[in-house]
């Protein structure tokens, strides 16, 4: 990734967490989840992550890739201080290891590798059924060679979501040029 775009959406992100009340411990479970503030707070971190990797193996900017890599642990800190990510074992590893897992799963062992016996019964339903739901994902592919039924059902379920063919319409729109031939002045499509 471009290290300036990277620094950027870094810059944003950072700003979206004060704006939105997500480094606010009063703020509401139900209010830093509709604000999206899990999902901001681990831009956050992969963003200086990744920046901080860049300086560091790209750049060979010791200074600037440790201060980003600093900063990543200090967020961390202040996340793990908020009342939504207190109980997150997934934070407890550092900031590259942040995920969404203890959101939706809070009491599952995240093994990389589950043994079967600690199977959830739906694992092993879906591993014991894996050649029907194959044999049906064959079929539909089978019967739709030019994706036809796929391109319509994806036009139905994304309603409020930009598809392939209209994001370089929006690209190009007057409102997000200027921004986008800052950030990438050769790159910006014209519809």
């Amino acid at each position: 990734p471009d290290l300036g775009v990277g620094l950027m959406a870094l810059e944003l992100h950072s700003i979206s967490l004060s704006l939105a009340g997500c480094d606010n411990p009063a703020t509401s479970s139900e209010e830093f989840d509709a604000k999206k503030c899990p999902w901001r707070w681990r831009f956050v971190l992969l963003f200086l992550a990744e920046v901080g990797r860049k300086l560091l193996v790209d750049k060979h900017d010791v200074i600037a890739g440790t201060r980003h890599l600093k900063l990543a642990k200090q967020r961390l800190a202040s996340m793990k201080s908020l009342p939504f990510f207190a109980s997150h074992q997934s934070l407890m590893h550092g900031p590259r290891w942040a995920n969404q897992n203890d959101d939706y799963l809070p009491r599952a062992r995240h093994w990389p590798v589950w043994p079967r016996d600690r199977w959830p019964s739906f694992a092993r339903f879906l591993e014991a059924n894996a050649h029907v739901f194959l044999m049906d994902l064959l079929n539909l592919l089978q019967a739709d060679e030019g994706d036809e039924l796929f391109r319509t059902v994806q036009e139905q379920q994304t309603e409020f979501t930009p598809l392939p063919r209209h994001w370089d319409c929006w690209i190009s729109s007057d409102k997000v040029r200027p921004l986008l031939h800052a950030l990438m002045p050769l790159q910006v499509a014209i519809c």
